[in-house]
C-alpha cells in the first residue's frame, strides 16, 4: 500500500492511498499559510478514518504539479521522508525480533 501526497496545483493537494495500482482512498486538502499543520493533522485524520496503520504503508511519496522551490512542496517532502524513515525503522525492528 502506498501513500501519495499529490499536488493537483499550487493550491490543492490530494492524499491518495494506492493499493495494487488502484486508488482506494483519497482526500483533498487546501494549501494555505497553515499547510504544515493541515498536512500533518489531515494525514492523521485521513489514516484514522480509513483505519489504515502507518505500518501497512510500503512507501510515502510526493508527486504531481511540484514546484521544488515552494515551501509547501518542501513540507510535503519532509513529511514523506519522516514517514518513510519511520516505516523503514519499524519494519527493520520487527524483522530483527
Amino acid at each position: 500500500m502506498e501513500l501519495i501526497i499529490f499536488f493537483i496545483d499550487s493550491r490543492q493537494v490530494e492524499l491518495r492511498i494506492i493499493e495494487r495500482g488502484e486508488i482506494k482512498f483519497c482526500h483533498l486538502l487546501a494549501v494555505d499559510m497553515m499547510f504544515d499543520t493541515l498536512l500533518v493533522t489531515g494525514l492523521d485524520k485521513f489514516l484514522a478514518e480509513n483505519r489504515i496503520d502507518t505500518l501497512s504503508l510500503d512507501t510515502v511519496s510526493v508527486a504531481g504539479e511540484l514546484d521544488d522551490n515552494s515551501t509547501a512542496c518542501k513540507i510535503a517532502q519532509a513529511v514523506a521522508a519522516a514517514l518513510n524513515v519511520r516505516i523503514s525503522a519499524l519494519s527493520t525492528s520487527i524483522s530483527a525480533q
